[in-house]
């Protein structure tokens, strides 16, 4: 899976990250199977759809059955979920911001880096996420993802624009504005 960077010399970088989702997940999912209330969101079913992946592949299944037992069980939760009702709450779980910020850490470089590789017609980039390396091929669709995400940024106004703004962090605003 080169195409998207799955390689062993990516290995270390990939594997911090998912350790760092999976470390936040698993403080929050003891207590709540929801990040913004007491129903799911589209963002705990986008989070599945990645996860799901890797509580069913026997390698890290054992990783996150011994290191994020919560997390794990918290996926069997996710996958019954749909049509659940509850309540949005107002603000940001701790949770929610530590995602973002694991998303700064890694994402944005990522997106940074892939735009100016793109920009310049280089084939390939390079980048540092979590002072770690990481190496791939241009990749088109994450051009359209960024574009996407500072499309939407743009758009919001005033209080959204504020209460995103606080959770965001500098990483994320110089990328998106």
């Amino acid at each position: 899976m080169a195409l998207v960077g799955c390689t062993a010399e990516n290995f270390p970088l990939i594997e911090a990250s998912t350790r760092a989702v999976l470390a936040a997940l698993e403080a929050h999912v003891v207590e709540r199977h929801s990040l913004f209330g007491t129903r799911p969101s589209m963002a705990e079913f986008g989070i599945y759809g990645q996860l799901s992946q890797l509580g069913t592949d026997p390698t890290p299944q054992a990783m996150m059955r011994a290191d994020y037992p919560y997390t794990y069980r918290w996926l069997a939760h996710i996958d019954d979920m749909s049509g659940t009702e509850g309540d949005w709450e107002p603000g940001f779980a701790p949770v929610v911001a530590q995602l973002v910020r694991i998303a700064g850490q890694v994402y944005v470089p990522f997106l940074r880096a892939n735009a100016e590789a793109a920009d310049a017609g280089a084939q390939a980039f390079r980048m540092e996420a979590m002072g770690l390396p990481y190496e791939q091929g241009t990749f088109k669709y994450q051009l359209k993802c960024l574009r996407e995400l500072q499309a939407r940024y743009g758009a919001l106004e005033g209080a959204a624009r504020g209460a995103v703004d606080e959770v965001l962090g500098e990483a994320w605003r110089g990328l998106l504005a």
